[in-house]
């Protein structure tokens, strides 16, 4: 919930954040099934240690987006959503796997875990965004309110991190062998293979909205200008 609250602070128009939202929601419901269902496996701590320099990297985004300087973040919200949610699903496996989960019937579990996660996560959007914009507009400027919650999400991305980085120099990690690598090459492959289809689709919406930007300007000044009437005898 921090990394989203952290989305909240940087992505700006609520559909844009109801998608970066879901994009977070079906990266790390892929990476869940799969941690789930045995297909692959990856240890607690270094995922830990991810997950909270994924938020850290987050808070720095705002540092710079509050100097004027719009990161990777802003500009591709829902790119950098799908890509950290596929980390923050290794850890929701982890969670579960404490929890335990009915061996009988796993999928329809995880369906309804993921589908938890995403109405939580929106129901909690749906009360903060008006909550931070009444704080806002009564209490605080809005760059001053950003500026001391990016700072307490900056702050409980550190102590993460140093703790998680701790428990991580203590991971017996385990040998590298052909298979890990194999693994390992598999999986960056794949991960590829999906920022390569998020840019294709980018750069198509963009391409999309600059053809159809022309046709409102010129819808605009048609309404503006009015109907044109013919001249008689001209």
């Amino acid at each position: 919930m921090r990394f989203v609250l952290a989305l909240l602070i940087l992505v700006k128009g609520t559909r844009r954040l109801v998608a970066t939202v879901t994009a977070f929601t079906i990266a790390h419901s892929l990476t869940l099934a799969g941690a789930t269902l045995g297909f692959v496996h990856v240890p607690g701590p270094p995922v830990e240690a991810a997950i909270a320099l994924s938020i850290a990297f987050v808070a720095a985004e705002i540092t710079h987006s509050r100097q004027g300087k719009a990161g990777l973040t802003e500009r591709f919200p829902w790119v950098v959503a799908f890509t950290f949610g596929l980390l923050h699903g290794f850890g929701f496996a982890g969670a579960l796997s404490e929890v335990g989960l009915p061996q009988t019937a796993i999928p329809v579990a995880l369906l309804f875990f993921n589908v938890g996660v995403e109405l939580g996560q929106l129901a909690v959007l749906a009360v903060i965004v008006p909550v931070l914009n009444a704080t806002f507009r009564y209490v605080v400027a809005e760059r001053m309110g950003t500026i001391i919650l990016s700072a307490i999400v900056a702050h409980t991305a550190w102590h993460w991190m140093t703790e998680r980085g701790a428990q991580l120099l203590q991971f017996p990690f385990p040998e590298v062998d052909a298979p890990t690598v194999l693994t390992m090459v598999r999986w960056a492959m794949g991960l590829v293979a999906v920022a390569a289809l998020i840019w294709i689709a980018g750069v198509l919406r963009r391409s999309r909205d600059e053809k159809t930007q022309p046709d409102n300007r010129n819808d605009l000044r048609r309404r503006i200008r009015g109907p044109v009437i013919d001249e008689p005898g001209a």
